[in-house]
């Protein structure tokens, strides 16, 4: 409940800021000019996706080399934990060369940029795609004993966390929680950034600032029901 209320009292708190920032501004025009900076920036972006996806595919190989070295007592727990925080970044790493790649593939496409950037990009982002299915399988291997559920199933997510155990559920709970939390609180200031962006340029945003209030409304939606009918 204290969460909460900070949570509510930084959101009014950000709210009123941004409020007062746009209507100081109402009267003045502020336009930045980012097609300089473009080409730049999609060189960060796609040279980062780059990186993320190669250190994916490093850490994917290095759990598959892990996973098929036979040990015993202390020191099979000891790989375990190592491949289990190896199996974290390399997830990590994959989502953000996704997530990184298509934001230079917009870039790209949107400042016409040269092809061959928009190629790499591309297959930066295929290849984070197939990690992404590609990594679970893993997990059978780094625990052999657990009857995990196969990737291509519709309700993996669900039996994934059913065949967990309390400690497993706890910490992904925990994880996902708190990402819900942050997730409000930054589209939240994204509308605000956009809706200053908007008075100070006289570019209309409405088409993003309503896209992410309909994300906010549906994410807060499904999960308040949720807990609402447990």
């Amino acid at each position: 409940m204290k969460n909460g209320m900070k949570i509510a009292i930084r959101m009014l708190i950000g709210a009123i800021i941004g409020f007062t920032v746009a209507h100081a501004a109402m009267e003045g025009s502020w336009q930045m000019d980012l097609q300089p900076l473009a080409y730049p920036v999609t060189l960060v972006l796609v040279a980062a996706s780059v990186v993320s996806v190669l250190l994916t595919v490093y850490y994917y190989l290095k759990i598959r080399k892990s996973a098929g070295i036979e040990l015993y007592g202390e020191d099979e727990d000891l790989a375990e934990g190592r491949m289990y925080r190896q199996y974290s970044d390399a997830t990590l790493a994959g989502n953000l060369g996704m997530i990184l790649g298509l934001a230079a593939l917009s870039l790209i496409v949107i400042a016409g940029q040269s092809g061959w950037l928009a190629l790499i990009a591309i297959a930066a982002m295929l290849v984070s795609v197939a990690m992404t299915f590609i990594m679970p399988g893993l997990m059978k291997k780094m625990y052999p004993e657990r009857r995990f559920p196969s990737v291509s199933d519709k309700d993996y997510a669900e039996k994934l966390l059913a065949m967990s155990d309390d400690g497993e559920k706890h910490v992904m709970l925990g994880g996902l929680y708190k990402s819900f939390l942050s997730m409000n609180t930054l589209l939240f200031g994204a509308i605000l950034l956009l809706l200053f962006y908007s008075v100070m340029s006289g570019t209309s945003q409405l088409v993003g600032i309503f896209t992410i209030a309909a994300i906010m409304a549906i994410a807060n939606t499904q999960y308040l029901i949720h807990i609402r009918n447990k």
